[in-house]
């Protein structure tokens, strides 16, 4: 067996369950490791209930474990040289995004936020260092992707982690916020609660969700992932396309930026946050987060990356 067969032969059996639970085979690239079929990936059991999974939990941990290795080793934190390599990187995230978001569970619908993360960071990082490329920028923000409120995985992670089924037959939590509500009254929260919380402390890393299983923060992670991807990028390219310089927001003085936006300030909402107006500081904190002064990797990043 060549070296490309023993790696796929060793990454479909790590995914479907079929070696020791105690192995943790190691890490491969993200094309690989999109070949094989994609397992269910749970949610940590309370303590003591490992025994009612029948240790399927600890064969989707060390998939989980496996997969974000891979996750992580394919970062070089390098900004693509050329519109064409952003293409290709971006793609090789959103590849796996949509066959892991098509999958079922709570630890899959980790795993989707971590690769958005890191597409959507190569897209802020390249649209922030490359002024006057709106037009890729648009086109990978335009370009089919999942959304991953609305995903499989989440709607199975509700069913399974929350008994909650979708009111009218569907869920639609990226254009719903009283759905968002009830997603986090079933899981004993508030939106006030969760939204202060992620203020205070930052979203919730790996390492938290996979030990302990906290439904409502990894909502709103998910919702920091989201909006970033649909307000504040598409955003910036509307606001550079008719002649605006981010150099040039005043967070003391919004005028100029209100009279240069009058027509498109209600183009870009986000109804989880409740967002009916781009305000120029989401741009402002887009630059702050991913310009070229930013720390790297940033706090957004880093999520994907612990």
């Amino acid at each position: 067996m060549n070296v490309r067969l023993a790696v796929m032969a060793a990454a479909t059996a790590a995914l479907l369950g079929s070696g020791s639970a105690q192995a943790q085979p190691a890490p491969v690239p993200l094309s690989q490791l999109n070949r094989t079929p994609w397992p269910h990936i749970g949610s940590p059991p309370p303590n003591g209930g490992q025994a009612s999974r029948g240790g399927s939990w600890s064969r989707e941990s060390a998939v989980f474990a496996q997969s974000l290795d891979s996750i992580k080793q394919s970062w070089t934190g390098a900004e693509p040289t050329s519109a064409g390599d952003l293409k290709f990187q971006v793609q090789q995230y959103e590849d796996l995004v949509r066959t892991v978001s098509e999958a079922s569970g709570y630890g899959n619908v980790i795993l989707a936020d971590c690769l958005r993360r890191l597409s959507v960071t190569l897209i802020a990082n390249y649209a922030l260092a490359h002024p006057s490329d709106n037009t890729t920028i648009d086109d990978l923000l335009k370009a089919s992707r999942p959304s991953l409120l609305d995903s499989t995985a989440v709607s199975t992670m509700l069913d399974e982690d929350l008994d909650l089924s979708a009111p009218e037959g569907s869920w639609h939590l990226s254009a719903n916020r009283d759905q968002i509500d009830l997603v986090l009254h079933a899981s004993g929260s508030s939106e006030r609660n969760e939204f202060g919380r992620a203020l205070l402390r930052g979203p919730s890393t790996n390492a938290a969700l996979m030990t302990r299983r906290d439904t409502a923060a990894l909502l709103v992670r998910l919702i920091e992932t989201e909006v970033v991807r649909c307000v504040h990028l598409p955003g910036l390219v509307q606001f550079r396309r008719l002649g605006g310089r981010v150099e040039d927001l005043n967070p003391n003085d919004a005028r100029p930026y209100m009279h240069l936006m009058e027509h498109d300030l209600y183009r870009f909402q986000f109804p989880p946050l409740g967002i009916t107006v781009l305000g120029q500081e989401y741009i402002g904190e887009l630059v702050a987060r991913f310009g070229p002064n930013a720390k790297k990797p940033n706090a957004f990043t880093k999520r994907a990356l612990e």
